[in-house]
């Protein structure tokens, strides 16, 4: 965990000298090679490095997501919405996806207008939780909150 180390010795740093520094830190990473051969090990890797952060002097929260917002990358998927009835000619609803972990919303300052940010207990093993946002939940529930039963992913 050499970036990690690094990053801690620079927010370490940084934080020190100048606490009143509030803000949010992006980087790209990437993990390759033999070492995360397995979904796993970059999954516990990542968690590592979360954990790492959130120790920091003036780290409030860290997290990740596979792309930031307006960032120009996109993550189109089909979705389908127990009972409701497509037009003509649509099959599903293609939505912008992002897998985002640890507590990047909090990081991000994005709040949560009903139901309830991912835990870590939230696993693949486990039943699937999503975060959507106002427009998609105004425009597909209106006049209710969405149950896990009435959401999927892909067709």
């Amino acid at each position: 965990m050499h970036l990690a180390t690094e990053l801690a010795a620079l927010f370490g740093r940084d934080l020190a000298e100048q606490p009143q520094i509030t803000g949010v830190l992006s980087i790209e990473l990437a993990m390759s090679g033999r070492k995360y051969a397995e979904s796993q090990d970059v999954l516990n890797t990542y968690r590592e490095l979360w954990d790492r952060l959130d120790r920091l002097p003036g780290v409030t929260a860290s997290g990740g997501v596979t792309s930031l917002p307006l960032s120009q990358y996109f993550a189109w998927g089909p979705i389908t919405v127990e009972g409701r009835t497509p037009p003509p000619g649509e099959n599903f609803i293609n939505a912008d996806q992002r897998v985002v972990g640890a507590r990047y919303f909090e990081a991000m300052e994005i709040p949560l207008r009903r139901g309830r940010y991912f835990t870590p207990q939230d696993i693949a093993s486990n039943s699937r939780v999503v975060i959507v946002d106002e427009y998609m939940a105004a425009q597909l529930w209106p006049t209710k909150m969405p149950s896990e039963s009435e959401y999927g992913s892909g067709i």
